[in-house]
Formats: structure tokens, sequence, C-alpha cells
């Protein structure tokens, strides 16, 4: 129906209203006001569409008495979660009308977005994604004007996304607010995903951060992740960021892969905090680019394994790692091949009898420019090199530092082929009371090889010592001050001695 050239628009209350409409012409637009109250954000224009076929979803196709559809004007828009009666007031249960404008928006033919307006939306269940979309909120600038998710549960996913080719959440906190009851759960699960991109995202107060399972081109930025302050129940740990390929099973078109920028995990357990890991990137997965990231008070800040899975190629640049409960890098042997970068990374405060390195590595672990500054409790009488390098694999240090160690500044054991350039050491064992704390100390099970060029060490007990392995050992242009000991290799009683000090 028309007045003159125009049409006649018709505004009533909200959708039950529509719903419940029995005199409306289906041949005149609709306006309605609001999904529950005039101006809650579910406005909009509506056309009925006699011929439409598809059922009510309860937010862009609203079926009335007579059986008529009425399909919502969404030319331009994100598709909101208040079109599907949302409140975001954080008491209302808003899952099943957040899942319904995903599933709306997983249906289109291309994808599109799901947009949160400013809010806390109150979850009672996990949100679960199948096709490509993205989840965009208000952004977290402030706490009034940020998106925020708040699960009441913790022993499952706030997040699943599985099976699917791109996936986008941006500008979303989630966050319960405090610790729900249960545990194990992680606030993003992605699962045999591509093309992944996680962006302005805080979660807080979760039993783990993302899990990142068998996934691959997963691109991380700007991410901040607080675990929830609760003592860990069962066996096994915690984390921030997990990357794993559970049962070999790699991502649909491509190997998986994770890059990660600005991204910080920060634990404030307290007594509880050495139930939490960092980064995790375990068996069978593929490769890994950390850029400007960092952990604090973790149990260890970063951990690597391959798990005989398939030797990972890893990337690090400019990250820090501080006052950590346990080794700032842990990274265990796997299948040789893998290769390790760290370029200009820190670790400051790592705890007794753990390290800034610690590696079993099989395959090639190059440092650039790292630092490990008081490592292994050094004020407390404890003990930790600053960096531990006990596998076959082989080890480039080069501008590196150790200081303020708690034990000695380089440990090396077992077949580790290691290679120290143009770097500074000093102040092995600090405080330490017992002999832990020369500035390089190859163990008597090393077997491998030490060059040793261009470096200063001083203040240590002991400059360099050898506990009669059979490590060959050639020195260059190496400075040994204020050291009780200079170099001190010693017989291995059970086999003539082959370690030699070449000048």
């Amino acid at each position: 129906m028309t007045k003159g050239s125009f049409p006649v628009i018709t505004a009533i209350l909200n959708i039950s209203a529509l719903r419940a409409e029995t005199s409306l012409g289906t041949d005149q637009p609709i306006y309605v006001q609001g999904y529950h109250t005039p101006g809650d954000g579910g406005e909009g224009m509506f056309l009925c569409d006699p011929g439409t076929t598809i059922a009510d979803n309860g937010g862009t196709i609203i079926a009335d008495k007579h059986g008529n559809c009425w399909r919502r004007q969404t030319e331009g828009h994100p598709y909101s979660v208040k079109w599907f009666g949302a409140k975001g007031d954080g008491t209302t249960d808003d899952r099943d009308a957040i899942q319904a404008a995903i599933t709306t928006v997983e249906r289109l033919p291309f994808g599109g977005t799901v947009w949160l307006p400013a809010g806390k939306y109150r979850i009672t269940a996990p949100l679960r994604i199948t096709a490509s979309l993205t989840l965009l909120g208000a952004g977290n600038q402030t706490i009034d004007g940020a998106t925020r998710i708040a699960p009441t549960f913790m022993d499952l996913n706030a997040i699943e996304v599985s099976n699917m080719y791109g996936f986008v959440i941006r500008g979303i906190d989630i966050d319960p607010g405090s610790p729900p009851s249960g545990f194990g759960g992680a606030a993003i699960h992605l699962y045999q995903c591509q093309r992944v991109e996680i962006e302005d995202v805080n979660i807080y107060h979760l039993w783990n951060g993302i899990l990142n399972d068998s996934s691959g081109d997963v691109y991380m930025r700007r991410v901040t992740i607080r675990p929830a302050d609760v003592p860990f129940v069962g066996s096994g740990y915690r984390f921030g960021v997990k990357c794993t390929a559970q049962n070999s099973k790699t991502p649909p078109g491509g190997n998986p892969n994770l890059t990660m920028c600005d991204t910080v995990i920060v634990n404030d357990q307290g007594d509880h905090q050495r139930t939490v890991h960092g980064f995790i990137h375990a068996n069978n997965y593929g490769s890994l680019t950390l850029l400007n990231c960092g952990t604090l008070n973790c149990d260890i800040s970063r951990w690597i394994t391959s798990d005989g899975g398939s030797p990972p190629d890893f990337f690090v640049e400019t990250c820090g790692t501080s006052d950590s409960c346990g080794s700032g890098w842990s990274i265990e042997e796997g299948l040789p091949g893998g290769n390790i970068l760290l370029d200009n990374c820190l670790c400051t405060g790592s705890t007794n009898e753990n390290y800034y390195v610690r590696s079993t590595f099989v395959g090639d672990v190059q440092l650039n420019g790292c630092r490990a500054v008081q490592t292994g409790s050094p004020d407390t009488a404890g003990h930790g090199a600053g960096f531990s390098l006990n596998g076959p694999g082989n080890y480039t240090l080069s501008g590196c530092t150790a200081w303020h160690t708690g034990g000695h500044n380089v440990a090396i054991s077992g077949g580790a082929k290691v290679s120290i350039s143009g770097g500074v050491f000093s102040l092995a064992g600090a405080n330490n009371a017992n002999s832990d704390k020369d500035g390089f100390h190859v163990y008597s099970n090393a077997n491998g090889s030490l060059t040793v060029s261009g470096v200063n060490q001083h203040d240590a007990s002991r400059g360099m010592f050898d506990d009669g392995s059979s490590c060959v050992i050639y020195g260059h242009g190496l400075f040994l001050g204020n050291s009780v000991t200079g170099v001190d290799i010693r017989q291995n009683h059970s086999s003539p001695p082959s370690s030699v000090l070449h000048p």
C-alpha cells in the first residue's frame, strides 16, 4: 500500500508483536522498534516474503501468526546479535541468541560478520563455529566500551571453532569476571581450521587461554591472557597458548603454522603459579613465529616439544620472559631437522633449579643477542644455568649475555655441539653457596664439542670447567677475568682425556 509514490511504513513495538500481528498487510514495510523494547539494538525494517520457505531463525526471518515470513533488511550491515535477542546486560543468558546469529551467518554463501555491540554477554554453554565468519566486538579500549563474552563454566571451551576455513575474532574480551566452578576448558579451541585471525582479544579468569589443535595459518596479534586464580586440579598443566597437532592430523589446505605478535601471558596465581605454562609448541606441530611477545610469572614460559612428531621450525624475535618460576625456554628433543631461532630475547627472574634456555633439541638452535638475567634464584642460594644445552643438536650463541645467574652461565652435556661468539658472561652462581657457579661448565657425559671465540667471561668460581668429559673444546679470544680458577679441564678416569683447549 502506498500514499502517493511513497510506501506507508507501519511501526510496531518489538519482535513479539510482529509474530502475534494479525492485521498487517503483507504489501507494506514494517519497522520493528526493538527486539524486546524500542531502541535495544534489535530494531530494523522488515518486508514480507510470501514465497520464502526459510524457517523463523529468531532474528532475520520472523514468521507471524498467519505463517507469513518477514525478512529483515540487512543490506550493508553486519549481523548484530541483538537482532536475535541478545541483551548484553551481564545477567541474561545470551548464548542461544549469539549462536542463532552465528548459525545464520554460517549459512550465507560467502560468510559474513557477527557483530557484538559493547556489553557483557553471559553464556551458559559453548559457542560453536563451523563455517567461515568474523566475530567482531566493539574493542577493549575501556571497560564500559568493551565487548565481553562471560562464560559461566570452566570445564568446557568457551568458543569452539572446528573444521572450517576462514575465521576471525577481533575486539572481544572473554572474561567471566571471576573464576567459575569446574576446570579444564580453554577460552578458544581451534580444531582442524585454516586461515584464522585472533586480534585485540583479552582472556581473563579462565583455566586455559587458546588451544590451537591441528589448525594452520593462525595469526594472533595484541592478545593478553591472564589465567584464573584457582588451584590446579588433576595432573598435567595449564597453558596460555598451546599448539598441537593431535594424532598427526593436519588442517585442510596446508601445514599447521602459527604467528603471534604483541601477545602477553600473565600469571597472577600466587601459590598456584607453577601450574601454568606460557606458550607450548607440542607434538607434530609445524612452524611457530613469535614477535614482541612476553610471559610473566609462568612455570615454563615457553615449552617446545616434538614428542616424536614432525620437527618444528621456530622463529622468535624481541620476546621476553619475566618472574618465571620455571624455565624461560624449555626445548625438548624431537626428530632431527628442526630449526629454532631466538633473536634479541630476554629472560629475567626464573627461579630455583631452572633455566633461561634448557634444551635437549636434536635440530639447529641459533640464539642472537639473547640475555639471561638473574636466572635460577641467584639471591636465595639456588642454582640453574643461564643456558643449559643438553641434547645432540647444534647450538650457536652469538652476542648473548648471561648475568647474575643462580648456577653456571652456560652448562653443556650430552652430544651438544655448541659455538659461542661475541658474548659477555658474568656473575655465575651469584650468592650461591654450592659449587654450581662456573662460567662454562662441561659435564662428564658431554661428548659433542664447544667452540668459544671473542667471549668475555668473568666473576665465576671457575671460568671454564670440564668435569672429565669427552667433549672437544676450542677456545680463541677467550677472556677469563676475576675467576678463582681460569680453566680447569679434568681427566676422565674411565678413559684417556680428549678435552683440549686450543689457544
